[in-house]
Formats: structure tokens, sequence, C-alpha cells
């Protein structure tokens, strides 16, 4: 692989490689003249190349060429590393942490109120109602069941819309 370096575009004609436009190229750098380079103007990740349409004979160009295994020479626009020091990405980092406990917390808070409620209202239909509706001569089986759960739900629903807060 070529190192970064500043090109001058000696000759150039416009063309299409694989259904994109393209830039068939002759430059040069420090003396070395490369033929046949071909500039993409959009490259796999579909990011345009910087300043394609004002490409010209004469412009200047940075950035590498790299050679694949079958000889095609293609140009890659340098691109600026990201600024890494000792503490990169560390504060949106924490920022997202510091957001992430919150939601787990509130998120905690809205389960046990519903574990508790789901947990009272199933102790106050055992305790109130399993013996009176199970001795209910009209119910069967599934009517018995579909009552409990529906004594259940409305207990559940009465905790649930209490506004009492959980003292922790």
């Amino acid at each position: 692989m070529n190192p970064t370096l500043e090109y001058t575009i000696d000759w150039l004609e416009k063309k299409e490689a694989f259904g994109k436009p393209a830039l068939e190229c002759t430059m040069s750098a420090g003396g070395v003249t490369t033929d046949k380079v071909t500039i993409y103007k959009y490259d796999k990740e579909n990011k345009e190349f910087p300043g394609f349409d004002s490409i010209m004979p004469g412009a200047k160009i940075v950035g590498r060429i790299y050679t694949n295994p079958k000889g095609y020479k293609s140009f890659y626009a340098s691109t600026p590393k990201p600024e890494r020091g000792p503490n990169y990405g560390m504060k949106a980092a924490q920022e997202r942490k510091a957001e992430q406990i919150e939601t787990a917390q509130e998120n905690k808070a809205n389960h046990i109120k519903e574990a508790a409620a789901q947990r009272d209202a199933v102790n106050i239909v055992i305790a109130f109602y399993s013996k009176r509706l199970s001795e209910d001569p009209i119910l069967g089986e599934p009517e018995l069941d579909r009552a409990i759960k529906d004594k259940i739900e409305e207990w559940r629903k009465y905790f649930l819309n209490q506004s009492q807060e959980i003292p922790f």
C-alpha cells in the first residue's frame, strides 16, 4: 500500500465503473507518474469522494493509491483520524451509563410495584373469596377458574391505581 501523498492530476477521463461514476486518471507525486488510477465517486460504504465533481487536470488531491491483487489501481482520499487521548469517549460513555442506570432504577420501582400488587391481589382472593367461590353450586370448574382470575385482576388493578409511593 502506498503512503498518503499529495498527487497532481495530469490527465483524467470520466467513466462508469460498477454502475457508478468514476474517473480514470494519470497522476503524479514526487516525480513519479502513475497511470490508470481509478477514483470512484462512491466507496463501498456509499460515502462520496470529497470534491469528486471538481476534480480536473492540474488539481491536487491528498490520499493514497491502492493496487488490488488483479493489478487495478484505486485512489482513496485521506481521512483525518479522530482525536484520541487518555479519556477518548469516556464522557459519552459515562453519560450513557448514567442514563441507563436511571432507567433501570425507574423500571425496578415499577416492577416491584407490579409484583407487590399481584401478590396482594392473590392473597386477598385466597383469604376472602376462594371458599365462597368454591362452594357456589352454580359454578363449574372452568367458571370457578375464570371467577378467581377475574377477582385477582380486579384487586391487582385496585392496588396498581393506588398512589402510594414505594418507601425506598
